[in-house]
């Protein structure tokens, strides 16, 4: 549901009306939000190259602090509105490591201190951006926009009880039990292709004769499997596996002892 991004996308005016176009209630990530209504609406996502869009935009770091501010409160609407897609924010990931948990429980019960320290390593920005550190800026930067998303989780959630109470709420990935479909691609890559099209499922086992080479699952937020994904899939998931099977298969195939057609006389 990410892949939707507002600046530059179309879509029939029926299908939009039909899912009720944008949540104005959103002041941030509101075609995220619609994203993951037009799928779940059978809505398919096909990038164009040929469609060019060009954002003329300024902005500065100010600015972005605000954006990164913005998206931790739509972070909380978007699991209020849909809650199996909390496990899919990033305040779900930053909780799961110990130093943000630290961090955010700080903010909840310090924000004076935490506003204060923040302020003084702002400096800091502009200070290593002068020097030309610009991996050291770079690093600072980016803590820095995690800390403004936080800072938009905590002034919308008010407490660290209410947050943990919050990320436990989501039923977690709802996909994970749906029915597995297996394919063979020992068959052909078409008959799988096939098989794919006809059930459109999240969860395929993907076999090479009798050997197992994997398991696809497509999460919460994404459009079902199709087709067109499967090629991405085996290249940037099992081309080692598959490598190695079909290596083996090749080198079976050559040992095997040949068959002559004449027949030897005496």
């Amino acid at each position: 549901y990410r892949n939707l991004l507002s600046g530059n996308f179309a879509l029939s005016k029926n299908f939009f009306q039909e899912t009720k176009g944008f949540d104005t209630a959103f002041k941030c990530q509101e075609d995220y939000e619609l994203g993951y209504r037009l799928i779940k609406n059978g809505g398919i996502f096909y990038f164009n190259y040929d469609a060019l869009g060009y954002h003329h935009e300024k902005t500065d770091l100010k600015r972005s602090l605000n954006r990164k501010y913005e998206e931790g409160k739509s972070a909380i609407s978007m699991g209020v509105k849909h809650p199996e897609l909390i496990y899919t924010l990033p305040v779900s990931t930053y909780f799961n490591i110990r130093s943000y948990r630290i961090l955010l429980f700080i903010m909840y019960t310090a924000p004076l201190l935490t506003d204060l320290l923040a302020k003084l390593l702002f400096s800091m920005v502009h200070i290593l951006e002068a020097i030309r550190l610009r991996g050291k800026w770079k690093a600072l930067l980016y803590k820095f926009l995690a800390y403004y998303y936080l800072k938009g989780i905590v002034d919308t959630s008010k407490s660290y009880a209410t947050l943990k109470s919050f990320l436990r709420t989501g039923p977690g990935d709802i996909n994970k039990n749906a029915p597995e479909v297996e394919i063979d691609l020992q068959d052909s890559i078409e008959k799988a292709n096939e098989i794919i099209d006809t059930y459109r499922p999240q969860n395929i086992k993907v076999k090479f004769g009798s050997k197992l080479v994997g398991h696809i699952h497509q999460k919460s937020g994404h459009e079902a499997f199709g087709s067109r994904h499967l090629s991405a899939y085996l290249y940037h998931y099992f081309h080692v596996p598959l490598t190695n099977l079909m290596t083996a298969r090749e080198e079976s195939n050559r040992k095997l002892p040949l068959k002559s057609n004449l027949e030897v006389k005496e």
